[in-house]
């Protein structure tokens, strides 16, 4: 029963992946625009990532544990492109909170707005391709092992 449970959670960890990456494009494409600061976008794309990685930090301890060894006797290269994986999301996980930040301060009275906003669009931005190379690691992964 319990490895049902891991199966659903790493199923719902890998779709909400994707999905975040998705959410980090929206206010990055937004925020090249000028005008209104898209919050609803932003919050659902900080929310959403956020969530993400605490997911995949609560399946690590398993995944240590029952995963890992056979996944590197499997492949010590995709082994090791997961491992990379995990630095990875905590990088996209500060960009999403940088870009949730810069884009919060947009709509405060400070100078230099403009830079604001493009700070956040990038930060987005970068938070996106991130995580798309996040998801299609773990993607790719699950596939070959057979999660």
């Amino acid at each position: 029963m319990e490895e049902t449970w891991l199966r659903v959670g790493q199923a719902v960890h890998g779709h909400l992946g994707w999905l975040a990456v998705a959410a980090l494009v929206h206010p990055a494409l937004l925020l090249r625009r000028p005008g209104a600061v898209p919050r609803w976008a932003v919050l659902a794309a900080v929310g959403l990532t956020t969530l993400v990685v605490a997911g995949g930090a609560a399946l690590y301890p398993t995944y240590r544990t029952e995963v890992r060894p056979g996944l590197f006797a499997l492949s010590p290269a995709a082994g090791w492109w997961f491992e990379r994986k995990e630095g990875l999301a905590v990088l996209v996980l500060s960009l999403a909170w940088t870009g949730g930040v810069a884009a919060w301060l947009v709509g405060r009275p400070v100078d230099g707005r403009t830079s604001l906003r493009r700070t956040a669009a990038l930060a987005f931005t970068l938070a996106a391709v991130g995580a798309g190379v996040c998801a299609t690691a773990g993607t790719a992964v699950a596939v070959l092992a057979r999660f």
